[in-house]
């Protein structure tokens, strides 16, 4: 016992860097003859035919046996030990994270004859308190999803509540939050592979797989084991497609178009609405039975009203003066209404008058509501790619190799400014850019049947810019001579200040420049020794995470506010240059956070049938 307890010593210190095994799962079970009594030594060969696996344990004293972090997939399962008839049993499905009781009874006779069963195994977890469940690859590819992601899925499962989109749109492809048994929506741990694949601030943003690329989606809702750490609510896992002995590839594309689409009684014309989703698969062998690939593309373009837009805009009287018709405007130097309600050409300011003529639109010929003057319907738009490549590798038969790399690319393009107020189009566009990138390295080696450790290296990065484009550049405005209070150089410097206009009238909402970047490098290992009726698990991770990003709404190209208290109209008070409050920051601040997350568990386990087991 001494020397026992000195070998798992030397264990923990040798795997201190380890984690969980969400992208493995546990076959164990008894064996037995006609009597029901236990059948020790028998032996018990696991077999997955493509691509191909196998591992092999025998049965201790009391007939049980336990093969850990076995990779997922279609087993075939043999028993046999001489004296008793072989047992096979055939489509055995193991999923991530699953622990499955697959037991069998031997009949007395040669191992040259065989039994085959191919009834389907109950797929409750009686080994642990794991309260989750598998969507398969074939479910997440034949279920009708309109949004094309697996998120939507999540909403299936019992206790699970989520704002997600439930028809394709802008940015349609960005994760949202779930709540899984009313805990926070940012408390959950969603992983590809087994490795991170989450935002650690917002606990979000992750890569969107295509639905073709995904072989299933594990789900712990609760109650799972110590080994998945780090988060609190729901352990979300999708498992990728590999390659096998046969060439398999996939083409598809999804539409939408307005061209068929009804028009709405009341509209006046078919708002423009496009969206195309296409994309592909395609793996193989690269060395028959060694070495396979698998890639995958996806792509969408999309172009999407959001709704029409109406405000008031400056008609070509008011831009010379003439309120004439309107509310009664007063001299802000006297107090006395301006005579016949016009401002003296003499009292316009110059800097109004540039930013009204060179970035407001005229009214909208025809329309007409109340004091509403204009109107503007113009499509949002995304572009978006998700690029996936994996390769496994059986090197040696007891040592699998696996690699993936993929990559998210999104890009929102806005008329009116993402996030903005803008009831104008093109006056203060913007464009968002994000690029989420995944990868995985991971090596499953059975050093013996009772010894099986699993080493993964996975990193996650992801990156957002949001521009405002140049239409929004003081540089357009011919002698505008607004100076700013603050000389700094910022990436808004060179952007005209927002207009804050009261009443109604349309203002400018610009949109500041922002950059945000994370990433997570994270080292991720687990070791299963077996050792008679015992399982011992020493599992662990160090992750290394990283975060910076600028202010969200720095203000450096100033803010004007104009409510009408100088002449009695909002609009009257930016002719005259009588700003009711003006705001700018001197910096765009810049901040980084770096930190270092430490994890480790261990476990002993019973390997016999559960109490009350029959």
């Amino acid at each position: 016992m001494g020397k026992f307890r000195v070998v798992v010593a030397m264990l923990a210190i040798a795997v201190g860097v380890s984690g969980q095994t969400m992208n493995t799962g546990t076959l164990l079970g008894s064996v037995k003859d006609p009597s029901g009594a236990a059948v020790p030594e028998a032996t018990v060969r696991i077999q997955r035919t493509d691509p191909p696996f196998e591992r092999q344990v025998t049965t201790d004293g009391s007939g049980n046996y336990l093969a850990p972090q076995v990779p997922v997939g279609i087993y075939q399962i043999t028993f046999e030990k001489t004296g008793f008839q072989k047992t096979v049993r055939n489509q055995v499905e193991l999923s991530a994270g699953q622990s499955l009781r697959v037991d069998t009874a031997l009949a007395i006779g040669s191992v040259a004859e065989a039994v085959e069963v191919s009834t389907q195994v109950a797929q409750v977890d009686t080994a642990t308190g794991n309260v989750g469940s598998t969507i398969s690859g074939s479910q997440v590819q034949e279920i009708a999803l309109n949004t094309r992601s697996f998120t939507q899925l999540m909403t299936l499962q019992p206790g699970v509540s989520s704002l997600q989109a439930q028809q394709p749109g802008f940015g349609s492809n960005t994760s949202v939050p779930f709540s899984f048994n009313g805990g926070q929506t940012s408390a959950n741990n969603w992983t590809l592979d087994g490795g991170r694949n989450i935002d650690t601030f917002n606990g979000n943003n992750l890569s969107m797989v295509n639905l073709d690329a995904i072989a299933e989606v594990r789900i712990e809702r609760n109650a799972y084991s110590a080994e998945y750490g780090r988060n609190g609510g729901a352990q979300v896992n999708v498992i990728t497609k590999s390659g096998t002995n046969a060439f398999h590839g996939t083409l598809f594309e999804f539409f939408r178009n307005d061209k068929l689409d009804a028009r709405n009684f009341f509209a006046p014309v078919r708002p423009k609405n496009r969206y195309n989703n296409f994309g592909g698969t395609v793996g193989g062998p690269i060395v028959k039975d060694k070495l396979f690939f698998f890639v995958s593309n996806e792509y969408r373009r999309i172009q999407q009203n959001t709704g029409t837009r109406t405000s008031t805009v400056p008609t070509p009287a008011q831009i010379t003066g003439d309120f004439s018709g309107g509310r009664t405007i007063t001299n802000p130097a006297t107090g006395q209404p301006f005579p016949d309600n016009r401002i003296p050409a003499n009292l316009i300011d110059p800097n109004a008058l540039s930013l009204i003529r060179t970035y407001y639109q005229p009214p909208t010929p025809g329309f007409r509501q109340g004091a509403l003057n204009f109107s503007s319907t113009e499509p949002d738009g995304t572009r978006y790619r998700s690029a996936l490549g994996r390769f496994d590798y059986n090197w040696k038969p007891n040592l699998l190799l696996f690699g993936r790399y993929n990559i998210d690319s999104t890009r929102l393009f806005s008329p009116y400014g993402l996030f903005a107020s803008n009831p104008m189009h093109n006056v203060a566009d913007s464009e968002q850019s994000h690029v989420i990138r995944v990868m995985n390295l991971s090596a499953n080696w059975t050093a013996s049947p009772n010894l099986v450790n699993q080493i993964t290296s996975a990193f996650f990065h992801t990156s957002l810019a949001i521009s405002t484009g140049p239409n929004a550049a003081r540089a357009r405005a011919a002698n505008l001579s607004i100076p700013r209070v603050f000389d700094s150089v910022t990436a808004s410097g060179g952007l005209i200040p927002s207009i804050s206009l009261a009443q109604g009238y349309a203002g400018i909402d610009i949109r500041w420049p922002q950059n945000i970047s994370g990433y997570t490098w994270e080292l991720i290992d687990n070791l299963s020794w077996n050792r008679g009726r015992h399982s011992l698990k020493i599992g662990g991770a160090i992750d290394k995470e990283n975060k910076s990003q600028n202010q969200s709404v720095p203000n450096n190209n100033g803010t004007f506010t104009f409510n009408g208290s100088f002449t009695g109209d909002a609009l009257a008070d930016f002719l005259t240059g009588r700003a009711f409050q003006y705001t700018e920051n001197s910096a765009h601040v810049f901040g980084v956070s770096r930190w270092v997350n430490l994890s480790g568990a261990t476990c002993r386990t019973r390997s016999g049938p559960p109490p009350g087991y029959r």
